[in-house]
This record gives C-alpha cells, structure tokens and sequence, in this order.
C-alpha cells in the first residue's frame, strides 16, 4: 500500500536527519534506547524475511538498518572519546536483550503478527522517550519530529487499513498523541534563550 511505502521513506528521512544533526551538533538526538530497540527489530526481521520473496518493506527494514548503525557507530564514537565504559556496556546488553525479546516474540505469534506487534508498541516507547529528552542533553530538532510523526501516521493508516486490528489503533493513536505533545514541547522552547534545538 502507498500509505506504507511513504511512511517508510519518512522514516529513512528521520533516521538521515538524526545523522546529518549528530554529525553537524556533536550531540546524539534519538534516545539511545530506543535506537537499541529499533536494531533488535530490523536485524532480526531482515534476517527472517530474507527467506521469503523479497518485497520493499524488506528492503526498506534493510535500509533503516544501515541508518540505525550508524547512529549507533556515533554514539559509541562520543562514549569511547569520553570513556563512558559502563554506558557502552548497558548498549551491549541492552542489543542483546532486546534481540532475545524480538526471537521470542517471534516464536510466539509469528513473523507477521509479531513484527506489527513489536513494531507498534517500540514506536510507541520512542515517542515517549523523545518526551522525556526535552529537558536532557539532547540535540532537539524540529524537523526531525516532524518527519517521525508523519512516517508513524502513514504507517498506523496503511497498517491499520490492511490489518483492521485493534492493537494497531490503538497503540498508533498513542504514538501520535506523544509525538503531537513532544511537538509541543518543542514549540514552547524556541521562545526559551540559549536552548539547544533546531529546525534541521
């Protein structure tokens, strides 16, 4: 469905924003959790579904995959420059966690139901954790939220129209009511001096 294909374009365009942002600001600006989260979910999706036909959510899944590690890769440049061992550490476990989470979700409901699942409810988790970075040392762009929010409701209209489940709906509204109050947020502190945010 085109809905799901432009949402997953915007979702490369936030994922290349966070990069052209963290390598312009020297300051990370997606959650690392949350990036963590999202290469549990495409490493082991893409591994999985490369036994099927391959198809452009496949490819994308791939794409988004190759964005995250290189936020990644950024992120523990920064925490070796500063000798953040223990938080390097945490990413660590946090991978492979989240990696065995994703396997057994896997076995429980499926490839398919299991990846919408996971999906929905991790960018719920993003949303609310980018709400929480407002008053952290964190990089905020507008720009970037934007694209996010777009990218998660064309996702929640394309998945939602094909799918007709529930747990879509209602976990994509969330989403989209987290993203609208991050919006928010952000909007309020451009009238705030010396505030670390930007429009790109």
């Amino acid at each position: 469905m085109a809905a799901i294909f432009v949402g997953g374009v915007f979702w490369i365009a936030t994922y290349v924003l966070s990069i052209i942002i963290s390598i312009k600001n020297q300051k990370i600006n997606i959650p690392i959790s949350a990036i963590c989260l999202n290469i549990s979910w495409e490493l082991v999706y893409s591994l999985k579904l490369l036994s099927r036909p391959p198809t452009i959510q496949l490819a994308i899944d791939i794409l988004w995959l190759i964005l995250d590690f290189i936020i990644l890769i950024y992120v523990f440049k920064n925490l070796i420059i500063y000798k953040s061992s223990s938080i390097l550490l945490s990413i660590v476990i946090m991978l492979v966690s989240f990696i065995a989470i994703q396997i057994s979700i896997i076995e429980i409901y499926g490839i398919d139901y299991g990846g919408r699942y996971s999906a929905f409810l991790q960018n719920l988790y993003m949303s609310i954790a980018f709400i929480f970075t407002v008053g952290a040392n964190f990089y905020k762009s507008y720009l970037l939220a934007v694209t996010k929010l777009i990218g998660s409701l064309l996702y929640l209209i394309g998945f939602y129209y094909l799918e007709r489940m529930n747990f879509i709906l209602i976990t994509g509204i969330l989403t989209l009511i987290a993203d609208v109050i991050y919006l928010i947020m952000l909007k309020r502190l451009y009238a705030k001096p010396m505030v670390m945010l930007s429009k790109a």
